[in-house]
């Protein structure tokens, strides 16, 4: 992997993180705090998944913005 890919792969954590910021708060007021920890988990292990199975760049890419989606929902409920 070069340096520029390996930029690529970390820096799509962070654009998922202000993804998911925009709308954790839609989440919390529509399904309040027990909703969006099982949003954020089914999130997670989706994304955890998908990246165990990536045997090439883009799923790795995919898996790593969806379990980045749930990461302001964990700051939001505790």
């Amino acid at each position: 992997m070069s340096d520029a890919t390996f930029s690529v792969v970390t820096s799509v954590y962070t654009i998922g993180g202000l993804i998911g910021s925009l709308g954790a708060n839609v989440v919390m007021d529509r399904w309040g705090r027990k909703g969006a920890v099982r949003a954020s988990a089914v999130a997670t292990g989706l994304g955890a998944a998908l990246m165990g199975v990536s045997a090439g760049l883009t799923l790795l890419i995919i898996g790593r913005c969806v379990s980045s989606l749930p990461v302001q929902l964990q700051y939001l409920k505790a």
